[in-house]
């Protein structure tokens, strides 16, 4: 019978001769030849251990309402306001937005002031992802046996090295299937984001040209306009995020006396992009509108009131 020593030593030289197999030394202390009963592959790379790419949840369409004001008292200030629009809506569009844009004028109901676009940004549906691959089941080690003689308790030290072994092996292997798979995954992602933004930009290359001013009027009928702001955002049940944004001077002039028209603003932010020659009537209308718009029930309130308003613009339209 082999000693410790010499079953030790068998089995290092075993391991070094057979690198990379199971041996099982079973009989060792018969004198037989140690017989492989299991392989490695040499193949397999070291691939770090990575998370799986999901698809992301498509984040649902805003609600935008663009509001112009181009009666006389504003004519110095409609074209900036265009311009101001355009360029925030260049920045700030996202897919399956609903963008509707009219002007305020003398008779602001007339379906005919509104100019742009009363349809959907158009949407790409997420692209189907590879599988995610099956984390391996991994083996136990053996553990001791006191009553184990010392050339079973060495096969047993030997069989727990290729079990730990095998692990690894198990372990690399599904590493680097997931990370081929996120390879493919990251792939077609980024081709459907390409797609989609494609999407957006044909949609407001489309839309832009319709930001033009063709004519002015007498008049500002600043409630009948956020009226019919109101009736489209709120007889929108799938965008919950709702956004009325107001170019004007917000001095309210009549042709015909008040209407009576009272707006509901239900989760509606409205933003008033305020332009007034002075700023003690500034701060007048601001007072009057802010009451005004909370009777509407309007969910917040924002006065901007800056030369250049487009980063403060694109910065409240970037919460969802």
């Amino acid at each position: 019978m082999l000693t410790l020593i010499g079953a030790l030593s068998f089995a290092v030289i075993v391991a070094r001769r057979y690198s990379g197999f199971l041996i099982d030394i079973g009989s060792v202390d018969q004198g037989t030849y140690p017989s492989v009963i299991a392989t490695s592959d040499p193949t397999v790379t070291s691939c770090p251990a990575e998370a799986p790419i999901m698809a992301p949840s498509p984040a649902p369409g805003r609600g935008l309402y663009i509001l112009i004001d181009r009666s006389i008292s504003y004519k110095q200030d409609t074209q900036w306001a265009l311009d101001t629009i355009k360029h925030v809506l260049g920045e700030t569009l996202s897919a399956d937005d609903r963008l509707t844009a009219s002007w305020i004028g003398q008779d602001s109901a007339d379906p005919n002031n509104t100019f742009c676009c009363e349809q959907p940004v158009p949407q790409i549906e997420a692209p189907s992802l590879p599988p995610i691959p099956v984390r391996p089941v991994l083996e136990q080690t053996l553990s001791p046996n006191h009553e184990a003689s010392s050339v079973e308790e060495a096969q047993r030290e030997l069989n727990n090295k290729f079990i730990v072994a095998r692990n690894k092996e198990k372990t690399q292997k599904y590493n680097c299937d997931m990370k081929k798979r996120n390879e493919d995954a990251s792939w077609k992602l980024q081709s459907w984001h390409s797609d989609e933004l494609s999407a957006i930009n044909a949609f407001w290359q489309s839309a832009e040209p319709k930001f033009s001013i063709t004519r002015f009027e007498s008049f500002t009928n600043i409630r009948e306009a956020i009226y019919r702001a109101a009736t489209v955002l709120n007889g929108d049940d799938k965008r919950q995020v709702r956004y009325l944004i107001l170019f004007s001077d917000m001095n309210e002039t009549y042709a015909r006396g008040f209407t009576g028209v009272h707006p509901y603003l239900s989760n509606v932010t409205v933003i008033v992009v305020l332009r007034c020659a002075q700023a003690t009537k500034c701060e007048e209308l601001k007072s009057h509108w802010t009451e005004e718009f909370a009777q509407m029930n309007a969910k917040e309130i924002i006065y901007i009131q800056e030369t250049y308003p487009e980063e403060k613009l694109i910065d409240l339209l970037a919460r969802r």
